[in-house]
């Protein structure tokens, strides 16, 4: 084998172990399907000015579903969004004890959102690296 069809061989390698790894999820989706994002991971939207990426949980302060309490809780998630060429930070909250989703208007868009996953377990701690955004986004 000649040394160019060694480094070409090498090239493609890197370029599916590299497409492999940053492509793990699927990242651009249409306007009123349903996708969820990890924290640090983005969204964008075919054919749309419009950018989401969820950035951390401020506060968890639910009441587990096996407890008995006096307040339901809430749960804050901070998101940035890019629309319209101008870049901003948004609180989604979501109050303790329901299963619906909420609704969140951003721009021209309506945002229907689920903070997972909920606690089941006053004694289990949800880590960071377990809560995702249920999503879907929908154009006024």
């Amino acid at each position: 084998m000649s040394m160019r069809f060694k480094l070409y061989i090498s090239i493609i390698f890197l370029c599916i172990v590299l497409s492999a790894i940053s492509g793990c999820g699927k990242d651009e989706y249409n306007i009123g399907e349903e996708f969820s994002l990890s924290i640090g991971e983005t969204a964008t939207f075919k054919g749309e000015q419009l950018r989401i990426q969820f950035l951390e949980i401020i506060e968890d302060s639910r009441c587990p579903r096996n407890v008995t309490c006096i307040w339901e809780g809430r749960v804050v998630a901070v998101i940035e969004v890019f629309l319209g060429g101008e870049l901003q930070q948004i609180m989604l909250i979501e109050q303790g004890l329901s299963d619906m989703s909420v609704k969140e208007q951003i721009g021209e868009y309506e945002v229907l959102f689920r903070i997972l996953p909920y606690p089941e377990d006053a004694e289990i701690q949800i880590s960071p690296d377990e809560y995702y955004l249920m999503m879907t986004v929908n154009k006024n």
